[in-house]
């Protein structure tokens, strides 16, 4: 499990990620859009396993929430359909805090 933690924490921590979650907020996108690509071969050992599959992707959108909070981005809405993807059906979308 830690495993597995480490290797999608890398994912969400690389620059390119973290400037495509910063695009997902221009281009209106579920911000778990942008690292599908990156996140689904550390997951596909598990897509059979729901119980655990459903644990990591709560568990990413909530490293999502606090990335983005922390780049000053604000929870939007959940229910953000995710394009693309085999393993994410929708995501939150984020928008910048009005000063």
């Amino acid at each position: 499990m830690e495993i597995m933690k480490k290797q999608i924490n890398t994912i969400l921590n690389n620059p390119l990620s973290l400037q495509g979650l910063r695009d997902s907020v221009v281009s209106g996108s579920a911000a778990v859009q942008a690292l599908t690509l990156n996140l689904e071969p550390v997951l596909n050992p598990i897509k059979n396993n729901k119980k655990e599959l459903d644990y990591y992707k709560q568990w990413i959108g909530k490293q999502i929430r606090s990335i983005m909070e922390g780049m000053g981005y604000r929870h939007y809405k959940y229910g953000k359909k995710v394009i693309g993807s085999s393993l994410f059906n929708v995501g939150s979308v984020y928008i910048t805090i009005e000063k």
